[in-house]
């Protein structure tokens, strides 16, 4: 079995991994529906800024397969990223479009009319990392907040479904 890590906010792309690898270490905010449902766990780590510099140390020590970011609030130092795991993150845009913290509010500020999740291979640049898979899907006329239940609760979890099944085959078998 694939040992992992989940680094993030987003409850279906966490149940999603727990589908593909068994789960050993979740790290979350404390507001996060992640939390949430886990927050009785052993294995649940909380981040914030007053302790992100122990947390990264758990991180660049502990040893996994893998590690799945999806809505992680801080930047992996180079030096955790080359730990020895496998680190890829869930982006709901369209890489290489739309990096960073706000990309589904800037896709749109843009006009576009299809939105989609990319899974990539994280690297020291933000959302630059190689391209695992992506979805898109038609949001046009669609309500901001139905825009967010259909990338995060539909499209994210069969990105990261596709992508864990190509990454498994890839790395793993």
């Amino acid at each position: 079995m694939i040992n992992s890590i989940f680094i993030g906010t987003r409850l279906e792309a966490l149940e999603a991994l727990k589908r593909f690898t068994n789960v050993e270490l979740i790290i979350t905010k404390e507001d996060s529906w992640v939390f949430n449902k886990y927050h009785d766990s052993r294995n649940i780590q909380l981040i914030d800024k007053t302790n992100k510099s122990e947390i990264f140390k758990l991180l660049l020590n502990r040893k996994t397969d893998l590690v799945l970011s999806a809505g992680f609030p801080y930047i992996l130092p180079e030096s955790i990223l080359k730990n020895g795991a496998l680190f890829v993150n869930s982006h709901p845009s369209l890489l290489p479009d739309y990096k960073g913290y706000d990309a589904i509010n800037d896709a749109l500020k843009c006009g576009e009319k299809y939105l989609g999740v990319t899974m990539h291979h994280m690297i020291d640049e933000i959302d630059a990392g190689k391209l695992i898979f992506q979805d898109k899907v038609l949001v046009e006329n669609l309500h901001i907040q139905d825009i967010y239940t259909l990338l995060f609760s539909v499209v994210e979890p069969f990105v990261i479904t596709k992508s864990l099944d190509m990454i498994i085959k890839k790395h793993f078998i």
